[in-house]
């Protein structure tokens, strides 16, 4: 039996609601949540696990992320 893992991926900027390619090239910061759940077969929540923090995007980081 092989286990299912759900994550879900939110990433926001800290101005004006900008998207986040906006916000790389403008050199904003910009807020970075996840979070990783498992499901029961019977819809329980067995697992959860959040984790936020907050990245200045400048830099060589600007630049990796342009690349991909």
């Amino acid at each position: 039996m092989t286990d299912t893992y759900n994550i879900a991926i939110q990433t926001y900027t800290l101005s004006e609601g900008r998207l986040l390619s906006q916000s790389i090239r403008s050199g904003r910061d910009a807020l970075y949540n996840y979070s990783i759940f498992k499901i029961s077969h019977y819809g329980r929540l067995l697992l959860q696990h959040s984790y936020s923090n907050i990245h200045a995007l400048r830099g060589l980081l600007i630049k990796s992320i342009n690349l991909i």
